[in-house]
């Protein structure tokens, strides 16, 4: 089944990936989605798995204040499902600073509907922005790619 031997699991059915090239920043102390940093998936199967894999680079741009990042399934109707959440705290550094995070799950949605998975983004303190691909002064330069990777394994 799925490429596999009858009664075997964890197959990969198919794979889902986005990169996020632009950068996004809040100064709000709740969460906010990130804009772009969303994608979905159609399961083929009720009782796949989705491996998810989320990857920024998050910034403060204050020192000792923190940048959170959450991921969750989307859920039509009800209150988001929470799959992971990375955090970036400053100590006593220059603004610039920030640290690469990465979020992985291993999700059962148990559905053959399309299924959302979206990143989220706060500060602990409105003074600063926390920010998603961009160092704690705003600047791009050789900062990576945001990146959400789904991938579909057999039950």
């Amino acid at each position: 089944r799925d490429g596999l031997p009858s009664g075997s699991s964890g197959g990969i059915i198919q794979v889902k990936n986005l990169n996020l090239t632009t950068s996004f920043s809040t100064t709000s102390t709740s969460l906010v989605d990130i804009t772009g940093f969303t994608l979905s998936i159609n399961p083929t199967r009720s009782d796949s798995k989705i491996f998810v894999l989320a990857s920024a680079y998050i910034s403060s741009q204050g020192n000792d204040h923190g940048a959170y990042l959450y991921f969750y399934r989307v859920k039509s109707g009800a209150s988001d499902e929470e799959i992971g959440r990375a955090y970036n705290q400053k100590a006593n550094v220059q603004s610039q600073t920030g640290g690469a995070v990465v979020i992985q799950a291993l999700d059962s949605p148990s559905t053959t509907a399309t299924v959302t998975y979206k990143g989220q983004l706060k500060t602990d303190s409105s003074s600063y922005n926390a920010r998603i691909g961009a160092g704690g002064n705003g600047g791009e330069t050789n900062i990576p790619d945001s990146v959400i990777t789904l991938m579909e394994v057999s039950g």
